[in-house]
């Protein structure tokens, strides 16, 4: 039974030890796009709801460790598959996005830099 109590105790460390990070985007263009986004520089991930309408809001998110502060870089194409918008944005300025103070996709933001 110790050997029981234990083992629960440790994987709720582990769960316990994963951090959330996230983003709220909402689409200020005249256009439905496809989102793509990638944290710290890793490959490109389709924000997988399908096409972002005008006005519409879609979430984009990762699990990593606690403490990270990793780096969001979110892309827009046209359904052309042409880019309308990229934009690298450090931790402080995603992290208190919501449907409150979502993120804006915008026409002419091509700062991926």
């Amino acid at each position: 039974m110790g050997s029981r109590i234990a083992t629960a105790l440790i994987a709720v460390v582990l769960v316990g030890c994963d951090a959330f990070y996230a983003a709220t985007i909402r689409s200020d263009l005249d256009q439905d796009v496809t989102v793509k986004f990638a944290f710290d520089s890793s490959d490109l991930v389709d924000e997988g709801a399908g096409p972002l309408h005008p006005g519409r809001f879609a979430s984009v998110s990762k699990v990593g460790g606690p403490g990270e502060r990793p780096t969001l870089l979110l892309k827009a194409f046209d359904m052309q598959g042409n880019l309308v918008f990229c934009r690298r944005l450090e931790y402080e300025a995603y992290r208190k996005s919501s449907r409150d103070a979502p993120l804006s996709i915008r026409p002419g933001q091509l700062t991926c830099n």
